[in-house]
Order: C-alpha cells, then structure tokens, then sequence
C-alpha cells in the first residue's frame, strides 16, 4: 500500500512541476512583451523630445509645435514636418534619425515652398 501512495504522490508532484513550469514561463513571456513595449515607448518619447529640442534651438524659439506631414522617399528618406512656433509657419526636412534638422523654410516669407513639397513629396496637409 505504501507504493500506491508513493507513485500517486509523485504522479501530483509532475503534475505540480508542469503547471507551475507553465505559469512561470507564461509570466515570463508576459513581462518581456511589457518590458519591450516600455523600451519602444520609453525611446519614441524621448526620441520626439530630442526633435523638438533641436527644432526650438534652430529657430531661436522658446515654444514650439510640430506634426509629421511625410517623407521623402528617395534618396536619403527625408522627414518633413509642419512646424508653428512664435506665431510663423515653416516646413522643416529632418535626417532620418529625427536628431538632425537639415532645413527649414519660412513660409511666409517663401509662400511657394508648400506647393513645391506637395508636388515634389506627393504630401497633403
């Protein structure tokens, strides 16, 4: 009798070790899915953070605002951006590591360039 009870012991034992294995390694999956999704956040933050900060120094301006308005698809993948700051309007080519601001046009001051970006760079804002 003492080796019926031994083999059902050990027979719970297994089926303890393999749903605990499974809840841990589901735990597992899960905080490496939350850590990455924090990792992307953390860097697209900081990412736009650092774009904003170069676009403020470039043009002198304590308060700046900018949305995406697309790409240029060749050769070296340009991004444009919309950008308001101090009451003007610019349209802005950033590398595409978004650190680097290459140009910025006024455009007031030159009111074809948003005809030129919208036909070169097939863009509508």
């Amino acid at each position: 009798m003492a080796k019926k009870k031994k083999k059902n012991l050990s027979k719970e034992t297994a089926k303890t070790t393999k749903s605990t294995f499974g809840r841990d390694i589901t735990i597992f999956f899960l905080f490496c899915a939350l850590f990455f999704v924090a990792m992307i956040t953390f860097a697209t933050i900081q990412q736009r953070s650092n774009l904003e900060a170069n676009i403020a120094a470039t043009l002198e301006a304590s308060e700046v605002k900018f949305d995406y308005v697309g790409t240029e698809s060749a050769p070296q993948l340009r991004k444009i951006y919309l950008i308001e700051a101090e009451g003007s309007e610019y349209i802005a080519t950033v590398a595409q590591n978004n650190r680097t601001v290459l140009d910025i046009f006024n455009i007031e001051e030159h009111p074809t360039i948003v005809e030129t970006f919208q036909r070169d760079y097939h863009l509508n804002w």
